[in-house]
């Protein structure tokens, strides 16, 4: 039985955004996802804060897929190569 949750990421990377893209994605593994589809669509934003969404979307207990639903720039592009797909 498969559970998609599907965040929808649409501004730039700021402490403010990490904090919500870390509540929604755990949030989601804490009620049962079984996969996270990530829709991104970022001008980029803060080097440390992208990286560490990088990180963030590695480290979680299952497989996350990025889509690209407008423009991923800059440092966005970490976000976006985080997914398993």
């Amino acid at each position: 039985n498969m559970t998609i949750h599907v965040i929808h990421f649409l501004r730039s990377f700021s402490a403010e955004s990490l904090a919500g893209l870390q509540n929604a994605t755990l949030s989601a593994v804490n009620q049962g996802a079984t996969e996270i589809r990530l829709h991104l669509s970022s001008e980029g934003g803060s080097n440390d804060q992208a990286f560490a969404a990088y990180h963030l979307l590695r480290s979680l207990p299952v497989p996350v897929t990025t889509h690209c639903v407008g423009n991923v720039e800059s440092m966005a592009v970490m976000a976006y190569l985080a997914g398993d797909k």
